[in-house]
């Protein structure tokens, strides 16, 4: 019977490799049939031994004197002494000096193989006796990989062991790695098939990890030889319901296994990157909404990441990156000011001999705005908008914009007319180019001008915030109750954006009055929000929170609007996280302090983002005693006793604060833990900063750093 599986196995994987994986499938589904029949006989097995035994010892009398035994009893005493037997051979094999094994291993396995099995297969396929007789199988299986006896195998280790149910697990991940480093992929999916059927006999539920990655490489790697895709179809019946692994992992492990095998390793690199991108095209909707997500975030590096996938998802399926990919992707690099890469993708769309849109024009003209001498770039300016072939409203109101950045307010009066004041969007940005430079009698004349009558549509939520915002930087309340009475009556819903201006007029305005401002005062202010169809929970307040905090203007309003959060149960690690970021930013160290402490009283986890956070925001207000007060609390919070995760923001930040209090001391600690994580990933920044430490008496820069200077 297990022979004819072999035979079926066999068949199976040598349709895989050499007949190629498309045609696999159903070889593969016949070999799962065989196994469920196996496993039915096998129990049929079980059963009928069962009945045996209990017809034995019922009819058994020759012994009157004997105590009677329950049926249980005399099992149980049965089952022990078997296997006190089995543990006394595995002592023995084990204690076998290595030399011997080295000489004989053949023959002791054979012996090994015969006592065993002498024992009933229920004794022999317990847990316990798999684990005592796996360091022998483990160290036969060793020497029969070293000693290429074409007499005895690796595979007769793990087929005779199998069919004693006395094989681990361990043994055939470690022959499919052997396999898999050979290169031998029919052999790794033999095995794999190999195991599904000793799986299925014995019944075992968990363990296989790493066959089921060495497998499911060589899979991968017979495809790859054959220039194919992984069929994923073909890759489930494989696995027969196990798990697939990650293709992240798979690059791992396959960067351990065939590290001395690179070009093995660069084909496999090579098709798992291509099975990434294979249902990612290169303009997809999922790449400009994590690049949304990172630009709103200010997160460069995960912006630079995702157009990197972006450009490895156009290689891949050869698809190339269309100009609303490269436009959107120009707006998000504007976002998070940068400007540089900004002009790097209008460079690409022109070397593509795409024909610019107006948004890329627009894009390209806010760019510009911010590159080079500042004294140059009005004219750079002025030369990209006159070479604009259609321009259009977008053009208008980004170039008001950027006079209004360069100070230009003479150029924007001159650009401004009657007809331009009738689009929203230039009124917006006309209206907030006022607001910032506190021109409250031409935004009221404006905004009253236009509120009113058949331009009423110019106005919208953004314009109505910009007002809003000016009135109450200029502490002209009675103008920002009026202005909010207005939205009302034209049917204009505040956004949150709006409500933390509320909620700081109301805050100035009930304190005015000599109201005391109270819990009952805030959660009128949420239900008016719940109200106007604003989702108010946690993170809606702690956003507010974080975008008064940001303005002193309104950092008591935040800091009243966190206590009540704090007070309700409802302020989270972000709401906490905000407080101290703005603390740190207007220089109140005791106030940050005092939240670190309330946020970790409260047990949220401080992880890498926020120790950061607190090194840079301490060194930037000149305090180091805080900041290695800080490190040293970063050093032991490692779980038992292990050292924690620091990144190259972290060593930047530390090493930048020991540079600026000249601490050699300080500085050569850092040093000394860069070492010890031996940390490789040391950025340009913190480079420079390393060479400046340099001059310093005392300083002891270690191997791993040097190393990373010279190859900067």
């Amino acid at each position: 019977m297990l022979s004819c599986a072999r035979l079926v196995r066999s068949r199976v994987v040598t349709n895989i490799v050499e007949s190629g994986v498309s045609r696999y499938s159903g070889s593969l589904i016949n070999r799962s049939n065989l196994i469920n029949q196996l496993r039915f006989q096998h129990s049929e097995s079980i059963i009928s031994n069962e009945l045996q035994n209990k017809d034995l010892k019922e009819g058994d009398d020759s012994i009157p004197e004997r105590p009677k035994l329950t049926k249980y009893e005399q099992y149980t005493y049965n089952r022990n002494k078997r296997v006190a037997e089995l543990k006394k051979i595995s002592e023995t094999y084990n204690s076998i000096d290595s030399k011997l094994i080295d000489t004989d291993y053949s023959r002791i396995f054979d012996e090994l193989i015969d006592e065993l099995s002498t024992f009933d297969v229920r004794d022999r396929s317990l847990l316990s006796t798999r684990r005592d007789f796996s360091p022998i199988i483990k160290k036969l299986l060793q020497t029969a990989i070293k000693s290429e006896d074409p007499h005895f195998t690796p595979e007769y280790v793990i087929s005779r062991a199998s069919e004693i149910s006395v094989c681990d697990i361990v043994a055939f991940e470690d022959l499919s790695r052997f396999k898999l480093i050979k290169g031998d992929l029919s052999g790794v999916l033999e095995l794999w098939v190999h195991y599904l059927e000793y799986k299925s006999m014995e019944n075992l539920k968990a363990g296989g990890r790493y066959i089921k990655l060495f497998t499911q490489l060589a899979y991968y790697e017979s495809c790859a030889n054959e220039g194919k895709l992984p069929d994923l179809n073909i890759l489930k019946t494989l696995l027969q319901g196990e798990e697939e692994k990650s293709l992240g992992l798979l690059f791992s492990v396959s960067q351990d296994i065939l590290k001395d095998q690179p070009k093995r390793q660069k084909l496999l690199l090579k098709l798992i990157n291509k099975t990434k991108f294979v249902n990612q095209k290169p303009n997809s909707l999922l790449f400009l909404n994590k690049a949304h997500e990172a630009a709103i975030q200010g997160n460069t590096k995960a912006l630079e990441d995702v157009y990197k996938s972006v450009l490895e998802s156009s290689e891949i399926n050869e698809v190339p990156v269309d100009e609303q990919t490269l436009v959107s992707f120009m707006s998000f690099f504007n976002k998070v000011n940068q400007r540089q890469r900004t002009m790097d993708l209008w460079n690409d769309l022109i070397k593509s001999g795409i024909n610019p849109s107006t948004e890329a024009w627009n894009e390209l003209l806010e760019a510009v705005s911010k590159i080079g001498p500042f004294n140059q770039r009005l004219d750079q300016v002025e030369s990209i908008y006159n070479q604009i072939p259609k321009k259009n409203d977008e053009t208008t109101a980004k170039l008001i914009q950027v006079y209004s950045y360069l100070k230009k307010h003479d150029k924007i009066e001159e650009l401004i007319t009657d007809d331009l004041l009738t689009k929203s969007s230039i009124v917006q940005s006309y209206i907030q180019h006022l607001s910032v430079n506190n021109n409250l009698i031409k935004m009221e004349e404006i905004f009253d001008k236009f509120s009113q009558g058949s331009n009423s549509s110019a106005i919208n939520i953004n314009t109505y915030n910009a007002l809003l915002n000016g009135f109450i930087k200029s502490r002209d309340l009675n103008k920002a109750s009026a202005l909010l009475k207005s939205m009302t009556t034209n049917k204009i819903k505040p956004d949150v954006a709006t409500y933390s201006m509320i909620i700081d007029l109301t805050m100035k305005s009930a304190r005015r009055r000599g109201e005391i401002v109270n819990d009952e005062l805030i959660t009128a202010l949420i239900q008016d929000m719940k109200k106007n169809g604003i989702q108010v929970n946690a993170y809606t307040l702690t956003s507010i929170i974080d975008g008064l905090g940001k303005d002193p203007t309104y950092s008591n309003t935040s800091t009243v609007l966190f206590n009540y959060l704090e007070r309700k149960n409802l302020a989270n690690h972000v709401s906490y996280v905000s407080m101290i970021a703005n603390m740190l930013t207007y220089g109140k160290i005791d106030q940050a302090e005092e939240y670190i402490a309330r946020m970790i009283s409260k047990g949220y986890e401080v992880n890498i983002k926020y120790w950061n956070m607190f090194f840079d925001g301490f060194a930037k207000n000149q305090r180091i005693d805080k900041v290695k007060h800080y490190y040293q609390a970063f050093r032991e919070s490692g779980k038992n006793g292990s050292y924690p995760g620091a990144n190259k923001f972290t060593f930047y930040f530390l090493l930048k604060a020991a540079n600026f209090g000249k601490d050699v001391e300080f500085a050569n600690l850092i040093f000394q833990d860069i070492e010890n994580a031996k940390f490789g990933g040391l950025s340009d920044s913190t480079k420079k900063v390393i060479g400046n430490l340099k001059k310093l008496e005392g300083i002891k820069i270690p191997q791993i750093v040097e190393n990373q200077m010279v190859s900067n």
